[in-house]
């Protein structure tokens, strides 16, 4: 229960450049994980990806998590508010991406 009101990135990737798509996003994990030697598997390609790295589910994030005691919401769901500006609402793209441990 306490990773679910608190959960921890068990990854996080810094791209070169500020991401804003879910294209680009996953251009990112792939290449990080590339370099890393090990096999993804993309389950999912939509807003909030979900991949598969050493048989472990993961849910891609652009947002530091912060959990049921951060929003009421679990880790799979969007986060509610939007940022101004940019096609995702952000100004600029998101210059972290974060991979959190996902069980459905």
């Amino acid at each position: 229960m306490h990773d679910k009101l608190f959960p921890k990135a068990e990854y996080t990737i810094e791209p070169m450049e500020p991401v804003e798509t879910a294209e680009e996003i996953l251009k990112e994990v792939k290449e990080y994980f590339a370099k890393e030697q090990k096999e993804i598997i993309v389950l999912k390609e939509e807003m909030l990806p979900i991949v598969m790295i050493d048989n472990k589910q993961y849910v891609v994030r652009t947002d530091k998590f912060v959990g049921l005691m951060g929003g009421g919401r679990d880790v799979d769901q969007p986060y509610p508010v939007r940022r101004f500006g940019g096609r995702l609402g952000n100004v600029g793209g998101f210059k972290f991406i974060y991979l959190y441990a996902f069980e459905e």
